[in-house]
């Protein structure tokens, strides 16, 4: 008797190790393309996976393509205010509207119809970005481009405070770490891919032309990645919340209630932002250091983005497998210091390959932490209340990623970049013990089977 297949969820999850590699890569493929023409025989769980999976292949492109707005934005007259903020946009608006976001969804029966909407939306503005240089004066053009893509950010605020529910919902807690590592991993893959392919594009054809067709494919992207999203089986929830429970005032009455029912809860929160704000203090010195203080060139910067992407890819699929073994706990307590020391090494270093080499180490290691860390996240969060805590912990989050770096940079300019990255890496290694003498007690989902949901 021949080679039977196993299920989608198997060939995609747990491994074959009694076929080859080139199979197994066979086998995946013909999987995802049977669920993408709604063929097969697959349970419900098996083509959720399959469609998480479609989905962040086409999302992937459309954020490789959104990756250019800097530049375009520049090209076409921004001013550096316009390009700040453009840049402080997504945590300002993150911030002020994931909370609210969260309760207008708990107030609703047909939660995922309403975040479908939002998403659809949010994919159809996208695609007017590559008209902008015909459509538009030249003189208002740079602020049009700024205005639609701030708009973006607001129409997709009831998407994003639901979707780390519903991955929750459609994924069962033992297979969490298997599939969001896959999910990273083609999310990179696709990413170094298209940036590989539209680098040399964006060099070669004139302008617009060149971002036009970017933004064209990363619209069309977009727009495919909805038509998989839309096809998950999501199950309803019952409301949470009153129908009037929705204005701000009950929205921060609400991540209130949140900070203080849920004792892990409030041990996780305490311990990511405490622990973060290294992290945030660091982000906008790096380049800072590369470029002005050892003088990197372009291709440096590339190198170095190819490197991480290509590390992180590596890391994702390491830690699927590593992660069953050892558990969430383990992982966070012992990589969130290791991590730490990116800014402590970097702002010690003198050489660039040197700081290569540690960039290499960080995002191999990297996914380790984020897998861990966003698996006690779910954990943390009361089933029926997902979207209200982790909106309320990502507007926390998101305050501090506005602020901090803003802080850095001016601090930055009285002592000195390298001082303030030394800081800030002190600040992450020890900050970064918090899990260790405060742990937050949630299983350790990736080691057991299908758990009970709180």
């Amino acid at each position: 008797m021949g080679f039977v297949p196993p299920p989608l969820l198997l060939r995609f999850v747990q491994g074959m190790p009694e076929i080859s590699a080139i199979q197994t890569l066979k086998l995946r493929a013909r999987g995802l393309y049977e669920i993408a023409t709604g063929r097969g025989q697959y349970s419900a769980q098996e083509r959720n996976i399959g469609l998480l999976y479609l989905d962040i292949i086409a999302a992937s492109v459309l954020s490789a393509a959104a990756s250019f707005n800097g530049a375009f934005a520049l090209r076409l007259g921004a001013s550096n205010f316009l390009i700040g903020v453009m840049n402080s946009l997504p945590a300002l608006v993150t911030m002020l509207g994931m909370v609210p976001a969260s309760g207008l969804l708990e107030s609703r029966t047909r939660r995922w119809a309403l975040m479908l909407r939002s998403l659809l939306v949010t994919r159809i503005l996208f695609l007017p970005f590559c008209l902008i240089p015909w459509l538009v004066p030249a003189p208002w053009r740079a602020l049009a481009f700024v205005l639609l893509v701030s708009v973006r950010f607001v129409t997709v605020l009831p998407f994003a405070a639901g979707f780390d529910s519903v991955l929750a919902e459609v994924v069962t807690p033992n297979l969490r770490a298997q599939v969001f590592s896959w999910r990273n991993i083609l999310a990179t893959g696709t990413i170094v891919v298209f940036l590989a392919l539209a680098r040399p594009w964006l060099q070669l054809a004139p302008f617009p032309a060149n971002y036009a067709l970017v933004y064209a494919l990363g619209g069309l992207a977009g727009m495919v990645s909805y038509h998989f999203v839309a096809q998950l089986s999501v199950p309803e929830f019952q409301p949470a919340l009153p129908a009037g429970r929705t204005g701000w005032a009950a929205s921060i009455n609400m991540a209130r209630e949140a900070l203080r029912t849920e004792r892990e809860y409030r041990r996780f929160a305490v311990n990511s932002l405490l622990g973060s704000v290294g992290a945030y203090l660091a982000s906008p010195l790096y380049v800072i250091l590369y470029v002005k203080g050892l003088g990197a060139s372009d291709g440096w910067i590339a190198t170095s983005t190819l490197l991480a992407n290509l590390a992180a890819m590596v890391g994702f699929y390491l830690f699927r497998r590593l992660l069953p073994r050892v558990g969430e706990s383990l992982c966070v307590k012992v990589l969130w210091p290791i991590i730490g020391l990116l800014p402590l090494a970097v702002g010690l270093l003198h050489s660039l390959d040197a700081i290569l080499a540690v960039i290499f180490l960080h995002s191999l290691l990297a996914p380790g932490l984020n897998l861990s860390h966003y698996n006690i996240l779910l954990e943390v969060c009361p089933r029926e209340r997902r979207a209200l805590y982790i909106s309320t912990f990502s507007a926390l989050a998101n305050a501090l990623a506005f602020a901090l770096p803003l802080a850095a940079v001016a601090l930055a300019d009285v002592v000195g970049v390298r001082q303030v990255l030394i800081s800030a890496g002190v600040l992450w290694v020890s900050s970064g013990l918090l899990f260790t003498v405060n742990p937050v007690r949630v299983p350790d989902t990736s080691r057991q089977g299908p758990a009970p949901q709180r």
